[in-house]
């Protein structure tokens, strides 16, 4: 039987050779497709809730156990929102579909 955070460690290490940025538009898009699947609005809506709580709980945490470093670029937090928004504003051109 394989432990639940195996898959997770697997893909960690998969995707640690891209761009932080491009792994982390590829999973919104992941994560809003997976979520849009499932067909009860209610439950979309409020898994939706659960998963952003979730991630603001999960990025608390792991902020506890990571070092300080001294030359990490202080402005990158605004670089990746505008790499996921132009992400965001490329998938509109392609004519996906915004979710209610």
């Amino acid at each position: 039987m394989t432990a639940i955070g195996d898959p997770v460690i697997q893909m960690q290490a998969m995707l640690g050779e891209y761009d932080k940025n491009d792994v982390c538009c590829a999973v919104l898009t992941f994560t809003v497709n997976m979520i849009h699947a499932i067909e009860d609005k209610a439950l979309r809506v409020r898994f939706e809730r659960e998963y952003i709580k979730a991630l603001g709980f999960l990025s608390a945490v792991e902020e506890q156990f990571r070092p300080t470093t001294v030359n990490a670029p202080s402005d990158h937090s605004d670089e990746l929102a505008g790499v996921m928004m132009r992400h965001i504003f490329r998938s509109i051109e392609l004519g996906l579909s915004i979710p209610d």
